[in-house]
């Protein structure tokens, strides 16, 4: 068994409020969520920093990588590529990111600037889907934080806090599929990251 575990994902964020019981009003509020927007196709591994799928971010020390039907490497390139086998959900790419690495907590995590600030009060549903690699451990608990500041984490571990936002299903063993990750999120307001 391998000690590493990694996830590929897409996300959503969208604000929502109840007008009755089957309506609801959306907009989604994460740019290039499904990571189809490059400066240029991916070639290698992702680094820190910037990614090539703008506006997202690396928010640690840690290399997430951009995958994509464009790529110049087999080894980023859509559906196989290093972790194993995957179609897109939609479109031609996604993220990938280490969840753990047993021997030094090592992680990845991406972030961007929301199209517009959170309202106070107002409920948010927060929606990604994820698919574990092949060529691994899965998790159990993945999540997705909102916040006023950029969330950068100097160094390669664990942020520390319990996400609002986070998986219950046991362990993410759908190796074809996607799983959708999905809560709701009320803002305290200023949340743009």
């Amino acid at each position: 068994m391998s000690s590493r575990s990694y996830i590929r994902f897409l996300l959503y964020l969208i604000p929502f409020s109840r007008i009755s019981v089957s309506a609801i009003t959306a907009q989604n509020l994460v740019d290039n969520y499904s990571f189809e927007i490059l400066t240029n196709c991916p070639s290698d591994y992702g680094g820190q920093g910037a990614t090539i799928a703008p506006p997202w971010w690396a928010s640690s020390f840690g290399t997430p990588d951009i995958f994509n039907e464009c790529a110049t490497n087999g080894l980023v390139d859509v559906p196989d590529n290093w972790p194993g086998t995957q179609a897109p959900l939609t479109g031609a790419g996604y993220a990938d990111i280490f969840t753990y690495i047993y021997s030094y907590e090592y992680r990845e995590y991406l972030h961007q600037e929301l199209l517009q600030q959170l309202t106070p009060g107002t409920w948010y549903e927060v929606s990604f889907y994820v698919s574990p690699g092949e060529d691994g451990c899965t998790v159990g608990e993945i999540g997705a934080i909102l916040t006023r500041e950029i969330p950068w984490l100097f160094e390669v571990g664990a942020y520390g806090i319990i996400p609002p936002i986070e998986s219950n299903q046991g362990l993410l063993n759908d190796y074809t599929g996607w799983t959708l990750i999905s809560g709701c999120f009320r803002a305290q307001g200023g949340e743009k990251f």
